[in-house]
């Protein structure tokens, strides 16, 4: 989880970065949301083929996502159990659709006003996740 939120970070300074370049009026907003959990994926179609991931977490992540704020990040309580003590994170109550009311965490960006603290002493390695593929193809 900890890459996932770096890369969004990375990405919402990038589009920051090109809005000091743009008039007001054509500026660009961006919301993320993340969650983590089991997914299906599969590919669809034979002669145009499209690969898709359905499931709960892809739902709870778009809910993250809907409901969050332009130019932060928005994690579920899972994803913040995994971060708590690396990034700074005001505490929400969302209405998601097809969930109800959930608790999420806004992590704003530290070039906003977030202290983020050193993480350069972690002892825990960053390992990336497995995910396993069914196959649907018989």
């Amino acid at each position: 989880p900890r890459r996932v939120v770096e890369c969004a970070l990375e990405m919402l300074q990038i589009l920051d970065t090109q809005n000091e370049e743009r008039p007001k009026e054509v500026q660009l907003e961006q919301t993320c949301g993340i969650h983590t959990g089991n997914v299906v994926a599969g590919v669809l179609g034979y002669t145009t083929v499209a690969f898709d991931i359905w499931g709960a977490a892809v739902n709870q992540a778009s809910r993250m996502e809907s409901t969050g704020k332009p130019g932060a990040l928005q994690v579920s309580q899972v994803i913040w159990d995994h971060l708590k003590g690396l990034y700074e994170g005001e505490e929400v109550q969302v209405q998601a659709k097809g969930i109800g009311t959930t608790t999420a965490y806004r992590i704003w960006p530290p070039w906003k006003g977030a202290q983020l603290p050193n993480t350069s002493s972690l002892q825990e390695p960053l390992v990336a996740e497995q995910v396993e593929l069914l196959d649907t193809s018989e």
